[in-house]
């Protein structure tokens, strides 16, 4: 947070903004949004103890409507992810027959969720960056928001996200 990693200058949250941050883990990126004053963040979290950590760190910001945890899929659309790929920690209830867990789809829950428009979208979903991404194109081309998207991973193939979102 202090050398501004997923921001600076064009990039970083402006006040007002809706925020979609896929893959929020405990919400770093989540407290950095609140803290520039963005109007809504939608933290994106498959991991069950996460999305605990988030609910305890964000609980006003819960009850306020700024913040709104995003657990997984829209009902009778799911995609299916590998656990692997995944933090591990996983209600056996939240796993498919084969083992796999729910993947959400960012086109999905902005209908679901009915939000008018997304500024800024953050990707931090170790190893999934490109399905994340792919799960949100009507998003991003109806709302062209300013993206952030983490690469470290080699699944994350960033000349073939470079491309695709050309």
């Amino acid at each position: 947070q202090r050398v501004d990693l997923y921001g600076g200058d064009a990039f970083s949250i402006n006040e007002g903004d809706v925020v979609l941050d896929h893959g929020a883990g405990v919400g770093t990126y989540v407290r950095e949004a609140l803290g520039a004053g963005a109007e809504k963040i939608v933290a994106i979290e498959t991991d069950l103890m996460s999305r605990e950590c988030l609910r305890r760190n964000f609980k006003d910001a819960i009850e306020h409507g700024t913040v709104v945890i995003y657990p997984g899929v829209v009902e009778g659309e799911q995609e299916q992810a590998s656990s692997a790929t995944l933090y591990p920690v996983v209600l056996e209830s939240e796993r498919g027959p084969d083992g796999t867990i729910p993947f959400p789809r960012i086109d999905l829950l902005v209908l679901e969720l009915k939000l008018g428009r997304v500024d800024a979208i953050r990707v931090s979903s170790r190893g999934t960056s490109f399905r994340a991404l792919d799960s949100a194109s009507e998003t991003i081309r109806n709302h062209a928001p300013r993206l952030a998207v983490s690469t470290e991973e080699l699944e994350d193939d960033e000349v073939k996200i470079t491309e695709w979102l050309s």
